[in-house]
Order: structure tokens, then sequence, then C-alpha cells
């Protein structure tokens, strides 16, 4: 089995349908409703949930869908890695080439003060092949637990949901940037897990949806402290004799109506 980077390449060939979803899995995992890519010695195998693996060559292409192929493919980009989990962060490149979209993902940075280098030259982190795209064109960093988005004084800008990016911002769960003819939405289901449907004060810590969404060191979520409701003070003495008081006026009020009627 390779110990070479490896990235997941997919394709489409012409009239396609919507795009499978496709993810690189450790050998003997599966997830329903995605096609399964797995190393093995031989090369790589595809697979969808509960079905026969059909093999592969590192490089050779596999139908993956109708207009749609998949391929698993050695890289010297130091950002792209095989060990991409869905629950870490992702970057998903989908680049136009050739009237084809080509689609990878690399994990996204998460340590504190990590970064990757997106651009035309060599040395960058990834590498895209686009006269639109300067040598250093984009630069992914963390800052204080979250990934910033900053760009290179590129000749030809960066956009952040159709917007130019003018200054380092941050990026939050399905955010896209583009930078001449490749997009990169940012994936990062930690934001997701991490924010709470709706406010329930009242709830407790056990039954609230944070309770069990534990990001790893490096991307944390700094929220404010939930108000805690302090209980009422109890009545004075004064309040319960007023309400004696207030209780034997009706009862005898009562016992007057009830001895007028008895005299009619």
């Amino acid at each position: 089995m390779t110990q070479r980077p490896i990235r997941l390449e997919l394709e489409s060939t012409g009239q396609a349908g919507p795009a499978p979803a496709v993810a690189l899995l450790p050998p003997g995992e599966s997830r329903e409703g995605v096609l399964a890519a797995t190393l093995d010695r031989e090369g790589w195998s595809l697979a969808e949930h509960g079905q026969e693996a059909r093999q592969a060559a590192l490089g050779e292409w596999l139908d993956a869908a109708p207009g749609w192929r998949v391929r698993v493919v050695e890289c010297d980009a130091p950002g792209v890695s095989a060990s991409v989990s869905w629950t870490s962060p992702e970057l998903e490149f989908a680049v136009q080439a050739s009237g084809k979209e080509h689609i990878f993902v690399c994990p996204a940075p998460v340590e504190e003060g990590a970064e990757l280098i997106v651009g035309r030259g060599e040395e960058c982190g990834v590498c895209l092949e686009d006269g639109h795209v300067s040598r250093r064109h984009l630069r992914l960093f963390v800052r204080k637990g979250r990934l910033l988005a900053e760009d290179l004084r590129s000749k030809w800008g960066t956009t952040l949901n159709g917007r130019a990016l003018a200054a380092p911002s941050e990026l939050a769960h399905s955010d896209r940037l583009v930078l001449g003819t490749t997009t990169i939405r940012y994936i990062c289901y930690w934001d997701v897990l991490t924010r709470p449907t709706r406010p329930a004060p009242e709830a407790r810590a056990s039954d609230s949806p944070t309770a069990t969404a534990i990001a790893p060191p490096g991307m944390t979520h700094n929220r404010p402290p939930r108000p805690v409701l302090e209980p009422p003070p109890p009545p004075s003495a004064l309040e319960q004799n007023a309400k004696l008081i207030a209780l034997g006026i009706f009862a005898l009020c009562c016992l007057l109506l009830i001895v007028m009627l008895m005299r009619v």
C-alpha cells in the first residue's frame, strides 16, 4: 500500500446528473448513501454501501454514477492527504478544466498557526493549473481556533460568497471561495454540530445539542455562558398574613350569604 499522499478525483464525462457522494474511508468502513473509496495492496477499490467492491489500480478511472467517474491518484502536494474524515474540517475544490469539472477534497488546517497556501506555484500546498490564479493566490490559516481566508494581493482577486475578499475573513460551514475557475467549499461539521438549533434555557445540560458536540483542540467555539436564573425570594411575613386575612374575610362573607338565604 502506498505511503505517499493521495487524492480522490471526481470528473464529469458529459451529460452528468447530480454528483455522487464519494469519500476515502478506512478498509472495512462504509457509509449509507456514500461511495466508499478504499486503499488496498493492489491499488484501490470502490464500493457502495452493502454492495461488492470494484478493484482498480491507482490512477485508473471507475464509473461512479451516470456521467461521473472517479479515481485515486498519488500526488506530491503536502496539503492533500488520504486521511480525510467527515468529522474534520475539509476543503472541497471544484476545478473547471477543458469543459469538465474535477473535484477533490483535502483536509483544512486545524492547529493554531497552521496555514495552507493555494496558488499556481509548485511550492504551494495546493497547486492549481489555472491562468487566472496567481503563483501565491490565497492563504488559509488558523487564528484563535477559527479558519480564516486571505487573498495574497492576487492579480485577479478572490470572492467569498460572491463578495470580494478584501481582508482576512473567518470561514463558516458551506462558505464558498472562488479564484479563477476554481471554487473552494469549506466543510466544517463542527460548526453544524455545535450550533444550538433553538434557545432552550429550561433544558438540562445533558439534553442540550451542545452537550455532546465536542470539537477537538485547535477549533474551539467561544460562546457566552448561559445565564442561570435565580429562584424567587420567599414571601415575607406581611404577605403571608395579608393572604390569611383575605381568606378569612372571604369565608365570613360566604357564611353571611348562607344565613341570609336561610332566612328568606
